[in-house]
């Protein structure tokens, strides 16, 4: 049986609890419903930026002037506004509206037309979305020092196994995750990434629940047949351990005594080994088995350079069409000086010189001077160069790439000019060539 969509259905505080109810009940037969009272439309975006919205609102209350910016752009949102005067019609429409309703609108005949409608907009919405990231990560399933991890990849494909990545930071272990999933029969499903590390309302992100006095449906409810990104599972407290090993093992969780279903498939990102934390009793046991039916382990950059050619190929053509810039190839020489680079910041340092290589090249092929990476000493880790120590020559040489213009090396590089300034302020770059 092929899984329903999901849609939210979100609606204003002064939308008859009996409209909501009746708009649930019809859409069900079409969709997996998500019912999301809209508090502060900040909250439902964060949640809701992957999924299909419908929004219910009362022309009586709701600030449509405040709203209007918000609602249009969200990529997958459509709203319908009841108790509408023939005055505020107009008003509604310029604001975004779908549909209109005044109060003595008969809803139960209007309804089957706009469950019709809901479907034709999520068939047309959804599949864009998905080929637009299936085209992103189909690159990296050919570099050739990830192909015996990809051969292992496709064995559970076809299936919702539990996958476990451990790698340094910056390695690829979302990009394969990603990979797994649109790679598979359930690619058309939610793809959602929480990020263990933040500590910040873990338990609601993951289960759902109340935020600040908002409540909010959690990942594991909202990616329905779907995956979940754990990055930074070891950091996972033990509570919530406890609370993940029994979902996995019953396919439920329990929310306000209320039990609530689930299936997706996990993905857990480790940037250390397991091994001390399971020792020490830091982390569960039998959820480490649970989530690690299939365990890979990803190695750094330096591990497998024959695949930095294709990778800076593609990471510097991608930025190029996105960005209105020119990209034909690199020089012979460039990729030779990729290749001497130990990359202690893997794919992530390496997407982000190919990029500054994109904007300060003046033509369509990357020369060698537009390569601009920290030494090229090829035993950089052996003498103990950090992470922090290779950004600050990173933004040290795009400053001068580009003048030592703040705003402008900022906004290429994608770094705050907050940060830029904080470091010049530290000592640790400098607005000349001293």
């Amino acid at each position: 049986m092929t899984p329903l969509d999901t849609l939210i259905l979100s609606y204003g505080r002064a939308v008859d609890a009996e409209i909501v109810r009746v708009f649930e009940e019809r859409l069900s037969l079409s969709f997996r419903i998500i019912c999301c009272p809209l508090s502060i439309p900040d909250d439902l975006y964060a949640i809701a930026q992957d999924q299909p919205v419908l929004l219910l609102l009362s022309m009586k209350v709701e600030n449509f002037g405040s709203l209007r910016q918000w609602i249009n752009s969200h990529p997958f949102m459509q709203m319908i506004v009841f108790e509408v005067t023939p005055e505020q019609a107009v008003l509604c429409h310029r604001s975004g509206a779908w549909e209109l309703f005044a109060e003595d609108d008969n809803l139960s005949v209007r309804l089957p037309m706009i469950e019709s409608r809901c479907k034709d907009w999520v068939e047309l919405k959804m599949p864009r979305k998905e080929e637009q990231q299936i085209q992103t990560m189909s690159i990296s399933s050919i570099a050739p020092g990830m192909r015996k991890i990809y051969s292992k990849m496709r064995r559970i494909r076809q299936r919702q196994t539990h996958m476990w990545l451990e790698g340094p930071a910056g390695s690829g272990k979302k990009m394969l995750a990603k990979q797994l999933h649109y790679d598979s029969p359930f690619k058309d499903r939610p793809f959602y990434s929480v990020n263990i590390h933040s500590g910040k309302d873990i338990e609601q992100q993951l289960f759902g629940g109340v935020v600040a006095g908002r409540f909010r449906p959690g990942y594991f409810e909202l990616a329905e047949g779907g995956t979940v990104y754990l990055d930074g599972i070891l950091q996972l407290p033990l509570e919530l351990q406890a609370k993940l090993l029994q979902m996995l093992k019953t396919g439920s969780f329990e929310r306000d005594n209320r039990a609530y279903n689930v299936r997706v498939r996990i993905v857990s990102a480790a940037r250390s080994s397991s091994e001390e934390r399971l020792s020490a009793g830091l982390f569960h046991q039998e959820l480490h088995q649970l989530l690690s039916e299939m365990f890979i382990t990803v190695p750094n950059l330096s591990e497998r350079r024959d695949d930095i050619p294709l990778m800076a190929k593609h990471f510097a053509a991608d930025f190029a069409l996105k960005n209105d810039y020119r990209f034909d190839d690199f020089h012979p020489n460039s990729l030779r000086k990729l290749m001497m680079h130990n990359w202690p910041g893997n794919i992530r340092e390496l997407r982000s010189v190919c990029e500054l290589a994109v904007v300060v090249s003046d033509s369509a092929t990357v020369l060698p001077e537009h390569v601009l990476i920290p030494e090229l000493e090829v035993d950089d880790r052996e003498i103990g160069i950090t992470l922090h120590q290779n950004n600050i020559k990173f933004i040290q040489n795009a400053l001068r790439a580009h003048n030592f213009n703040v705003v402008e090396t900022a906004d290429q590089i994608g770094v705050g000019k907050s940060t830029i300034y904080r470091m010049i302020k530290n000592g640790e770059v400098h607005l000349n060539d001293k």
